[in-house]
């Protein structure tokens, strides 16, 4: 994997908002942007990952960088190749 919890961060420069990792197993990647919208509340930066994506096996990640509750082109979007686990990513990660 390119990402190593504990060794790897995430910092996007700011606080981060609320965090939520998620088994993508069952998530086709069409499906990630209206989860990662439905997660965003537009009161931070929010943070949404999904492990283990199927048809990719890797997480994805997305990042309410303009914090307006929605996942789009003003935000951020990160693919973190073979991060397929759980504990292959955590929140304490992210700063």
């Amino acid at each position: 994997a390119d990402f190593t919890t504990g060794a790897d961060q995430l910092n996007f420069g700011e606080s981060k908002g609320d965090v939520s990792i998620v088994d993508g197993s069952a998530m086709l990647k069409s499906t990630f942007k209206s989860n990662a919208s439905t997660f965003f509340d537009g009161t931070g930066l929010d943070v949404y990952i999904a492990y283990n994506v199927s048809e990719l096996g890797d997480a994805l990640v997305a990042v309410d960088m303009n914090k307006n509750g929605t996942f789009d082109d003003g935000d951020l979007f990160v693919k973190l190749l073979g991060v397929d686990q759980n504990g292959e990513i955590l929140s304490s990660d992210i700063v």
